[in-house]
């Protein structure tokens, strides 16, 4: 049995209860595709992260050629796993290529991107690397409090996340 039939299995058990199988099934059955749902999702995004500063960094040009790549995918029959199209979100503290090396929440390492913004990250950290390998579209970095260690829930450089239920 390959990681794929073991995904298949459980958003197969899991139709009617999760968000992950939504996305499978509507993708197989083509009422939607991955270009389609990330424009339904990010006016929500935009407003949410007004509200809870959730993302630190999303590259919006990467994100709609990953859901191009994964379109075309999908209309040939050949999608890389069952979560091929699903969005995923990274926290700060692992590199996504081609973006600007993570910060973990601390100035620290803002600054040293500021100083050089034009170096970028030249690997995806492995379990970015995987994601990928699944056709999950990489949206980019949370916010998160510096270096992952306060108890505030409040990150010094990005002002969040905040807890949407506190």
């Amino acid at each position: 049995e390959t990681i794929n039939d073991g995904i298949l299995e459980l958003l197969t058990e899991y139709r009617n209860e999760s968000s992950l199988a939504e996305y499978y099934f509507a993708y197989l059955e083509k009422r939607t595709t991955p270009t389609q749902r990330i424009h339904e999702i990010l006016p929500r995004l935009a407003e949410l992260n007004s509200d809870y500063v959730a993302f630190a960094l999303v590259n919006m040009t990467d994100v709609k050629r990953q859901c191009r790549d994964s379109d075309a995918r999908w209309a040939a029959g050949t999608p890389l796993s069952p979560l091929d199209g699903i969005p995923v979100a990274i926290k700060d503290s692992a590199a996504i290529m081609h973006l600007p090396p993570p910060t973990a929440g601390s100035y620290l390492f803002h600054a040293r991107n500021l100083a050089s913004p034009e170096v970028r990250s030249a690997y995806d950290d492995p379990t970015v690397a995987s994601l990928r390998g699944l056709g999950m579209i990489i949206l980019g970095h949370t916010a998160m409090t510096e270096g992952g260690m306060t108890m505030m829930g409040y990150g010094v450089k990005d002002g969040g996340p905040f807890n949407p239920h506190a």
